[in-house]
């Protein structure tokens, strides 16, 4: 939907019986991989997103590069990795032109004991995120220490994390700044100049576990304001 535009969309009521989910992305409505009976049987996420992966199967896509230090990645309708106590980062990697503003997400789950660990989603122009957004959670039951790994490093507390819970983790970025969610409440932010367009994906470990159900990319909302919604009669 273009900025400074308007779309009316039309809302249809089906009977309860009728099945109207697709994984086609342009009939239907898709749901996330794991709503379904059948893994990602309705899950249109590869039709809608710059970029996704829901981890289906057993084996990971051939598009992902392994960064080293030998991870233990075992793909089963999601993706489980580890790292074991004294390895540096051990992740995977995808080479992928990004949109020079633009948001990282996985809908994931930090599975690992020790007192300094750590799990992250990378966007950015190398491998590990380079100088674009790398969110890592150096998780401490219950709380959790976030930065931003780029210029001025920020560290904050979240309260409302506890080991071994799913929740979605976003980082956005553009030429100008950087912030990360988790549940899509505003972490931290950061301003940065002349940031270049990424085109790195990756999600590693350092001693540490973690789950991903998906991973994502998509457009960051034009000025950081999403689309405003509102409701016309029902016929």
């Amino acid at each position: 939907i273009p900025a400074q535009s308007t779309v009316t969309v039309y809302l249809h009521f089906a009977p309860k019986t009728t099945n109207i989910l697709s994984n086609t992305g342009t009939s239907g409505i898709g749901e996330a991989p794991q709503l379904s009976t059948n893994y990602a049987e309705y899950d249109d996420g590869v039709n809608v997103f710059n970029f996704y992966d829901n981890f289906a199967g057993t084996t990971l896509n051939s598009t992902w590069i392994n960064l080293g230090q030998a991870p233990t990645t075992i793909v089963n309708n999601g993706v489980s990795m580890s790292t074991a106590n004294g390895v540096s980062d051990g992740g995977w990697n995808n080479i992928y032109q990004a949109l020079n503003n633009s948001v990282i997400e996985a809908y994931m789950k930090d599975t690992g004991t020790g007192t300094t660990r750590g799990s992250m989603i990378g966007l950015g122009t190398a491998a590990y995120g380079g100088i674009g957004t790398r969110v890592t959670d150096y998780s401490v039951t219950p709380a959790g220490s976030w930065t931003i790994e780029a210029g001025i490093s920020i560290g904050s507390l979240l309260p409302t994390y506890t080991s071994g819970t799913m929740f979605i983790l976003s980082g956005a970025y553009s030429t100008t700044m950087q912030k990360e969610y988790e549940n899509y409440n505003l972490i931290q932010s950061q301003t940065a100049s002349a940031l270049s367009t990424p085109t790195n994906i990756s999600f590693a470990t350092y001693q540490d576990a973690m789950f991903i159900q998906w991973l994502r990319t998509r457009a960051y909302p034009p000025n950081g304001i999403a689309p405003s919604v509102s409701f016309g009669s029902v016929k």
